[in-house]
């Protein structure tokens, strides 16, 4: 499995109260978007994605992690999908 680690955070007064059961929460998304991949609204800021749905991704896929806040969205942490020289 393959892990996100820690996001690009803003500071912790701007998480909305009550984001995800009154926790801070992230949403990470994939871009462009990928069929069968919905968002993913999260309360850590980690993702834990199987090798087999990673092998499945289109080359030059594009992973976006951001913070929910009360004034939105923080910006966005974007992170390219390395491909091993077998394609995966």
């Amino acid at each position: 499995m393959a892990q996100i680690g820690k996001a690009a955070t803003r500071d912790a007064r701007s998480v909305r109260p009550g984001a995800i059961g009154g926790q801070e929460a992230w949403r990470i998304t994939l871009s462009p978007p990928v069929s069968g991949f919905a968002p993913w609204e999260r309360t850590s800021p980690d993702l834990h994605i199987s090798a087999a749905a990673l092998a499945a991704l289109p080359p030059d896929t594009m992973i976006a992690i951001r913070q929910v806040g009360d004034f939105g969205l923080s910006l966005s942490l974007s992170l390219s999908m390395p491909r091993s020289k077998a394609g995966c």
